[in-house]
This record gives C-alpha cells, structure tokens and sequence, in this order.
C-alpha cells in the first residue's frame, strides 16, 4: 500500500433519479433520495479516496459505514458527495464524508474499508 500521505479528498455528483427514492412492498415511501443510495454513494466516495493508495496486489472491502441525514434531497437535485481521508491504522481505511446540494448539508458520516491482498480476499470469498 502506497503511504497514507497519498490519499486525497475525492468528489463526485449524482442526480436523484426516480428510481433512487425509498421502495418497500412495491410501494414508494416519500419522493427524496434514499437512505441507501446515499449510503451507497458515501461508499463510492470512499473508495474514490482508497483507490490510489492501493498496490496492484491489492483490493479494499467495505468494512463498516455510518450516515446521518440532515436535509432532504428531492428527486432531479444533483447532489454532491465529498470524501477525504481521516486515518489510517493498519488495513482499515476511515474516510469522513458529507452530501451536499449546494451549501445545504443532506448527509454526513463515515466510511471504513478493509484493504487486503487480492489473494486473501479471494480465498474468504471463495470459503463463505
């Protein structure tokens, strides 16, 4: 793994799209991005971060992830999700992140990723 002093902020954006709003029993809750597709772009975000700081060799897993909501984010907003690197203690990776539209807060935690030689992480996911 290259050093931890490698590792940069990284941003990227997404429009909430109709299919991004909470679904359960067939049935649409509200018409504002869901807890899980922002959780899922907080994941991306982090990995963003992990990315240049792997070897070849190696591949980084989710480990755990936590997120407050602040404000909602409607269907058609673009929302912005920006990571950076908080510490890195042994193979596990900690990343902050916030959502935002525009200057408005929409959510905010952390991401933690496992980083593994590929050859390790292929046998745990082979035996599970």
């Amino acid at each position: 793994m290259k050093p931890f002093q490698a590792a940069r902020l990284a941003v990227h954006q997404f429009i909430v799209a109709a299919t991004d709003v909470p679904i359960f029993e067939n049935k649409v809750v509200h018409q504002v991005c869901s807890t899980y597709k922002l959780t899922q772009e907080a994941e991306w975000a982090g990995r963003r971060v992990l990315l240049p700081l792997l070897d070849e060799d190696e591949e980084g897993i989710g480990a755990a992830i936590s997120l407050r909501h602040h404000a909602p984010a409607h269907v058609g907003a673009t929302v912005t999700v920006t990571a950076w690197p908080i510490s890195l203690a042994g193979n596990k990776l900690i990343c902050s992140f916030e959502a935002r539209i525009g200057d408005q807060l929409v959510a905010g935690g952390e991401t933690e990723q496992a980083i593994l030689l590929r050859s390790a992480m292929d046998k745990i996911l082979k035996n599970s």
